[in-house]
């Protein structure tokens, strides 16, 4: 019967976070009858239950009975009672006007929130880029948005779990009427997709740092050689190819090959199944009467059996062609035209090419080259990937190329817009954290709201570690919101599997004095969803965050069942990407540190520990330095795949061991805290 309840509330919850347009801003949720209904069936129940525990009670007490089975009843209905009147509050809670904007405040932080409208006339499919105006000049004017544009952010809400997650944004001319804002369908989008998931474009906190903005993640292919190595996305064939000062320098000498032949430098290696696409790129020709560009729709890059659309030009002249090439045959100049000018060399140019089925079109500087050409049937290819090549007899091409952005392409493009905005009232969020109905998602959010509307105290406080439970834990305010979620001091046996994953002790973390017993709660939902930086710190300040500390960033690719999560095994670990971050220590020193997605040690030896901020790309320890991690598993173990040497304990032993002096003694003394 619960299932049946609780799975109801689950559904009525993600509809409920599922838009606000003008009608439900105004109307509330009272328009769904749905909801309506369920609260009549549990108005209902509890009236059925009631009645049936004091059935039981009657009897207990009539009887003086210790029957086992009455006790249990007497408590099962009891605790049906409390959970259907949960149920009720949060039904009630849905139903009330403006209570949505309010949630939506408690999920992103932010006072403006607008969901962003996508009307389709076929099927959109997954990594299409997205892109709506939004009038940022107004914005700042009326004091809504920063000027740098950091606060514009987009978030994604997938249908099966209600949880919002922020997602790379690019935004173009900013502080203008006319700004702007591009992203990535994290799904397939139907009619189906749409009405289970959402995006929204929010804004409006004055304190906000740079949003997530990466252009791999907004766009299907990206390079602005700001990387040197290009084997990362790039698969060489021939010719001296550099990335230098951020832009890609390709020379080539005699061509590959028979005299006149084309030949593929180099291909975006994951780019066979670009389809439908415009591509947009920078270049630069510094030789004379070579003919060079890139090549679609690349299926086979030998040039024996080549199969892909060449659009060349000649350096120097006006001349310019698509050329196809099919299981080796050359099309030779079969589609013709002529641009304005003659290319310049040494200066740039800005090109755009779209393929869609059997036609393509062709721009440079924004003038249009070829219009919707179709090409033959012969020639057609379905779809491939992107290559750069040079045919120019014995003496080379040397082309210079920057800025080469894929997107998917539909032929009627689908219209975006802005539904209207929710603001929310902060002054409804005054009290967070005081008690466990009312728990804060973060002492950071407390210390906001103190700032504006009360006064900052240090102490304890609710916060959430789930969307429907919380613990009681310390909060450093006083330093800007920091929680405390984990505290250590000595060694602990098989600490893998409880530390930061579950709820340990919580008693102890009424203070972040040490020593103290181990203790911690399950932070990887307030580590997942409402933190962006990690502190160890040492555990001299009974009254909050130690003299001593080491800070740094979270991850940007975390994600709430594998963060910090052991069981994940050292095969998943060892293989995850390692990204530079800055640490932060106490004495205004910094040092660039390592970690990966799990915020997991990878190395083979070390024991899994975590938090973790590695030496290296390998996940080392150092004696000494800034990168710091705290060991889980006992020497001489191994648990899911990790082995402890004993060299994994890279923290401070005591409180004037900053930085560690060694990282193979297991006592260690730290205090974990979460902003």
């Amino acid at each position: 019967m619960f299932a049946l309840f609780v799975v109801l509330l689950l559904h009525c919850s993600c509809d409920a976070f599922g838009g606000f347009d003008a009608n439900s801003s105004a109307q509330g949720l009272h328009t769904y009858s749905e909801i309506h209904e369920a609260k009549n069936l549990i108005d209902a129940l509890s009236f059925k239950l009631n009645l049936n525990f004091k059935k039981y009670e009657e009897k207990y007490e009539s009887l003086q009975l210790q029957s086992n089975e009455y006790l249990a009843q007497k408590y099962s209905a009891k605790e049906e009672i409390k959970t259907l009147y949960k149920l009720k509050d949060l039904l009630n809670d849905f139903t009330k006007k403006s209570s949505f904007c309010e949630k939506f405040y408690s999920y992103f932080d932010f006072k403006f929130a607008r969901e962003i409208k996508i009307n389709f006339s076929a099927p959109l499919q997954k990594d299409y880029t997205v892109a709506f105006k939004v009038n940022h000049r107004e914005l700042i004017d009326y004091g809504q948005a920063l000027a740098n544009g950091y606060d514009l952010r987009v978030y994604f809400r997938k249908d099966k779990d209600c949880q919002p997650k922020e997602i790379d944004r690019i935004i173009k001319d900013i502080t203008t009427t006319k700004t702007m804002v591009f992203f990535k369908l994290q799904e397939d989008f139907s009619e189906s997709m749409r009405d289970g998931s959402a995006y929204y474009f929010v804004y409006g906190n004055k304190e906000a740092g740079k949003a997530k903005e990466n252009p791999e993640n907004v766009y299907l292919f990206f390079d602005d050689f700001s990387d040197i190595y290009l084997e990362k996305k790039w698969f060489k064939v021939f010719g001296d190819i550099d990335v230098e000062n951020g832009v890609l320098k390709l020379k080539t000498n005699e061509n590959q090959g028979a005299e006149g032949a084309t030949g593929i430098s180099l291909f975006i290696k994951n780019g066979y199944d670009f389809e439908d696409i415009e591509i947009e790129l920078d270049f630069s020709e510094i030789r004379k009467d070579v003919a060079a560009g890139p090549l679609l729709r690349v299926q086979d890059t030998r040039l024996k059996s080549l199969s892909a659309w060449w659009f060349q030009y000649i350096s120097g002249s006006t001349s310019c062609t698509m050329r196809p090439y099919k299981d080796g045959f050359d099309g030779k100049w079969m589609y013709q035209s002529n641009f304005q000018k003659p290319l310049s060399l040494g200066s740039w140019y800005h090109a755009k090419f779209r393929v869609f089925g059997d036609r393509f079109s062709y721009w440079l500087n924004k003038q249009l080259i070829f219009n919707n050409t179709k090409v033959s049937s012969k020639w057609f290819i379905s779809k491939g990937t992107f290559g750069i090549g040079c045919q120019s007899g014995n003496t080379g091409c040397y082309t210079f190329y920057d800025n080469i952005k894929i997107t998917k392409y539909v032929p009627i493009p689908p219209t975006v817009y802005l539904g209207k905005e929710c603001k929310v009232d902060l002054k409804t969020f005054q009290g967070l954290g005081t008690s466990e109905k009312n728990p804060a998602k973060s002492c950071k959010q407390i210390y906001d709201m103190s700032m504006k509307y009360g006064k900052v105290e240090n102490g304890m406080y609710w916060i959430k570690t789930s969307a429907d439970r919380s613990v009681y834990t310390y909060c450093d305010l006083l330093n800007g919101g920091w929680t405390l979620v984990g505290k250590i001091s000595g060694f602990v046996d098989d600490l893998y599997k409880f530390w930061l994953i579950k709820d340990y002790n919580l008693d102890a973390l009424s203070s972040p004095a040490l020593p103290s017993k181990v203790a911690c709660f399950d932070a990887r939902y307030l580590a997942t969803y409402y933190a962006s930086s990690v502190m160890f710190a040492s555990g001299d300040n009974q009254f909050g965050i130690g003299s001593k500390w080491a800070q740094w960033s979270l991850p940007d690719e975390r994600e709430m069942d594998s963060f910090w999560t052991y069981s994940v095994g050292f095969s998943a670990v060892s293989k995850a990407k390692m990204y530079p971050v800055s640490v932060k220590f106490y004495d205004g020193q910094e040092q660039y540190c390592f970690q990966n997605k799990y915020g997991i040690m990878p190395y083979f030896n070390q024991g899994g520990s975590y938090p973790s901020a590695t030496y290296d790309k390998a996940g080392k320890t150092k004696e000494n330095d800034y990168c710091m991690a705290i060991g889980v598993l006992k020497p001489g173990e191994t648990a899911e795949g990790f082995t402890q040497n004993g060299s994994g304990y890279d923290s401070p032993q005591s409180y004037s061991d900053w930085p560690n002096a060694q990282s193979n003694y297991a006592s260690q003394y730290v205090t974990v805290w979460l902003k």
